[in-house]
């Protein structure tokens, strides 16, 4: 791939930085597999607006549907490959970009699989532990978006 046409990665805006470990993801294969990229910094409260406004995909069929990570891969002659969710992102670079795989010695499924129950032992049980503190990495006005919609969607603050 060209280094003119480096892969958009869209990332959540905070004020120390990276942070969201769904977001890690995406970024540590793009780093393991020394794909270009650029970050575009998008707020928590403009996450919808900015993805529908790049043709970005919904990630689910209720709130909220749209979410970050997302990439647009705009390869020189072809039609941008744009996709959301970092599994889904981990398979399409696996897929297009080989070297470096992620999933040596087939181990794809076990690793979806491992995945699949730290998010379900681990993380799920402790969301409600960590959304205050998470709300303390957003500026004000994406700060009170992150607090409602998590208020609304684990009725927690």
């Amino acid at each position: 791939m060209s280094t003119a046409n480096p892969i958009t990665f869209f990332d959540l805006a905070s004020t120390v930085g990276p942070f969201s470990p769904l977001t890690w993801r995406t970024r540590y294969v793009l780093n393991y597999k020394n794909i270009p990229y650029r970050t575009e910094w998008v707020g928590f409260a403009d996450v919808e607006t900015v993805l529908v406004s790049n043709g970005v995909p919904p990630t689910s069929a209720t709130k909220p549907k749209y979410t970050v990570p997302a990439i647009i891969d705009s390869k020189v002659g072809q039609e941008p490959a744009i996709v959301a969710d970092s599994p889904l992102i981990a398979d399409y670079l696996e897929s297009t970009y080989p070297a470096n795989s992620i999933y040596p010695d087939g181990s794809r499924d076990l690793q979806h699989k491992h995945v699949n129950v730290i998010n379900a032992n681990l993380l799920r049980p402790i969301v409600p532990m960590v959304l205050a503190v998470t709300a303390t990495v957003f500026e004000a006005r994406d700060r009170d978006a992150f607090v409602t919609s998590r208020t609304q969607d684990f009725g927690a603050q």
